[in-house]
């Protein structure tokens, strides 16, 4: 064989498997089976799905006391550090008691001069009512010599000038013993009137007899100085003038809440008592167990503000109290009841620190669930139209080539007549080798499998990446070639 004839044989080979390429491309074209698209999957599934509301916020103790003065002054003693620990009734602080010690001295002689003014107005009494018994006597000594005078007169022994003489006696004393009694009426009420004296004047010294008592500032309740605000030396304001000077906090840190809002949308699927997983920035490796304790009835906006606008961020305070027992802390393995009650020392919590909160809510068992990345929306109107578009393309091809065929999708729309949107949640299963959209219904969803209620069942294949090709470019009976472990299901 010649050189030029191995030339030709083996230009003959090429050409002929680039015939048998091109063959095999048209052919693949003119059936259909055009192009496949690279696709992830996964099974659908048999779970249970629990919904799971996330917020985020700062850890607050359960319960926590304001302590400021009752009274006003400077600290003349502070006997507490922040941090330290303290039980109820502990001295806290003192302020200075002078000035109310000098108010006691000056109203205690106040007290004794307002009694002896009830001393000096029951001897006034004492003396009116003597008047009065010395008034009666003129009274009746008159009234006798009137009856001697009025015999004698009648008798015509008198003249008529000493008759009413003695007649005006006996008016005149009348008039004496009616203004006898008027005085001892008056200083009956200046009695009265000094008591009443006595008893403010008593009052008096009793409150600031109290307010030197409240100079010594004592613990309300036991637990931690959490926040000291002032320093020896300084001067308060007390709370019975105004606000009053906050001096420290004290609160129980064995009792700690993560303090979050929750967005009006998710809230309503909070209750008390639902279970939680908390996470503390600080201890991002420790996992913590909590409960919802408490949430708001009224709405907050941004910083905490009522909401007044429509576009304001609407949320709720939730409040989550965080167990740090080594039954919580626990990363696996049982633990004995007296173990799992005790504190866990390396979980040590402090107000203000930032963490995230799981709220586990509502739960279902044994449906069927796909991946979250599954579920898309689409218009289903529009895609019917574009199905139908490549339908009426592989029919004129068909057409040309003598196999006649009137389009797979059927009739179109008239040119300008609008047709509504019918938006629906779709997933792609996997038959045969092409991608089929299947209109579902779905229910809770745990941020990464989602329930489906109506659509599907466990052990369909569906697509679940990649996120634009599910989302935009997928188009049902598209050949799709499947790019990952179909086994790895989670």
């Amino acid at each position: 064989m010649t050189r030029s004839t191995k030339r030709l044989l083996i230009f003959g080979l090429i050409g002929l498997v680039l015939l048998v390429a091109v063959v095999v491309a048209l052919g693949a074209v003119f059936s259909g089976d055009g192009p496949s698209t690279s696709v992830e999957t996964a099974a659908a599934q048999t779970r249970t799905i629990t919904q799971v509301v996330t917020a985020s916020g700062r850890i607050e103790p359960a319960t926590e006391v304001t302590i400021s003065p009752d009274v006003s002054g400077e600290i003349i003693e502070l006997t507490v550090k922040e941090g330290d620990d303290v039980v109820a009734g502990q001295v806290l602080a003192r302020i200075r008691p002078d000035l109310y010690a000098a108010q006691i001295d000056q109203l205690s002689a106040g007290v004794q001069q307002s009694e002896a003014g009830v001393g000096q107005a029951s001897a006034g009494v004492a003396q009116a009512e003597a008047n009065v018994a010395q008034a009666e006597a003129g009274l009746a000594r008159a009234e006798q010599d009137f009856a001697r005078v009025r015999q004698l007169f009648e008798r015509g022994l008198v003249a008529r000038s000493e008759y009413e003489t003695a007649q005006v006696a006996v008016r005149t004393q009348t008039a004496g013993v009616r203004a006898a009694q008027a005085a001892v009426a008056s200083s009956r009420a200046g009695v009265g009137q000094a008591r009443y004296g006595v008893t403010g004047a008593r009052a008096r010294l009793a409150e600031v007899q109290n307010q030197i008592g409240r100079t010594t500032v004592t613990a309300p309740m036991s637990g931690t100085v959490s926040m000291l605000d002032v320093e020896l030396g300084e001067r308060v304001v007390g709370t019975s003038q105004m606000a009053g000077t906050p001096m420290m906090r004290i609160a129980r840190l064995e009792a700690m809440e993560l303090v979050v809002d929750v967005n009006e949308n998710d809230v309503v699927n909070v209750s008390v008592g639902d279970t939680a997983r908390v996470e503390v920035d600080a201890f991002t490796d420790r996992p913590l167990h909590g409960i919802v304790t408490e949430i708001a009835q009224s709405a907050r906006g941004a910083g905490g503000a009522v909401p007044t606008g429509a576009t304001s961020v609407t949320t709720f305070q939730v409040r989550v109290r965080v167990e740090t027992s080594a039954a919580s802390a626990a990363v696996g393995g049982a633990l004995s009841p007296e173990v799992a009650a005790r504190p866990d020392p390396s979980v040590r919590l402090r107000p203000g620190m930032n963490g995230t909160v799981d709220i586990f809510t509502r739960s279902v068992r044994g449906v069927a669930a796909v991946p979250l990345g599954a579920v898309t929306v689409r218009d289903l109107n529009a895609v019917r139209r574009d199905t139908a578009s490549a339908g009426g393309r592989r029919s004129r091809r068909s057409a040309s080539s003598g196999t006649g065929g009137s389009g797979a999708g059927g009739g179109t729309p008239a040119v300008g007549t609008p047709e509504p949107e019918d938006i629906k949640k779709v997933v792609f299963v996997i038959r045969d080798g092409k991608a089929q959209m299947v209109p579902v219904e779905t229910g809770l969803d745990d941020r990464t499998w989602v329930e489906i209620r109506r659509g599907l069942r466990a052990g369909d294949i569906v697509v679940t990446g990649p996120y634009g090709t599910v989302s935009r470019t997928l188009m049902p009976g598209e050949n799709v070639r499947i790019s990952n472990d179909r086994e790895k299901t989670d």
